[in-house]
């Protein structure tokens, strides 16, 4: 899924791009820093549902979601992201540029899925390209919003906390 990006965020600089991203694509980046996005307290509270059950500054991404969920709905789902190592859900993170790169950050999403239980051997491979997919889109969102933004989502979209 792509989100939609809310409010106004800074132009990536990502210039030309190489390297190799992971064992299940040829998709190339250069460097190794990119921005990714962290579990943050910052601004709890701002909204009555508001919730934060991952430690402060571990990577999260895109979780799985409820059918009908309403976006504030009960589960949360609809408004939060994953920790990738407790695998607790919050509904505000922090954009971190880090000395990580793609390959690094497709790893940890791909260990993350099989750590809590969703990577098998008949879907090894497309859980590979389900963590690639969400490492793009993580970096993506991340690049379009400044280093230290504090951000919420709220259905498809992604936006600064204010």
């Amino acid at each position: 899924m792509t989100y939609r990006i809310q409010g106004e965020g800074v132009n990536p600089t990502n210039g030309e791009r190489s390297g190799r991203l992971s064992p299940f694509s040829q998709v190339t980046h250069k460097g190794e820093e990119m921005k990714i996005l962290v579990s943050t307290e910052q601004t709890q509270g701002k909204r009555k549902n508001d919730f934060c059950f991952v430690p402060e500054h571990e990577p999260v991404k895109f979780g799985f979601e409820c059918d009908r969920e309403a976006v504030d709905g009960h589960c949360g789902c609809k408004r939060s992201l994953v920790g990738m190592y407790n695998h607790k859900a919050t509904t505000t993170f922090r954009v971190i540029e880090t000395p990580i790169n793609h390959d690094h950050l497709s790893n940890m999403i791909f260990e993350s899925l099989k750590d809590s239980g969703w990577v098998t051997e008949k879907n090894r491979v497309q859980m590979g390209i389900e963590a690639i997919d969400q490492a793009k889109e993580i970096n993506r969102i991340a690049e379009t919003f400044r280093d230290g933004d504090v951000l919420e989502r709220r259905g498809n979209k992604i936006q600064v906390r204010t």
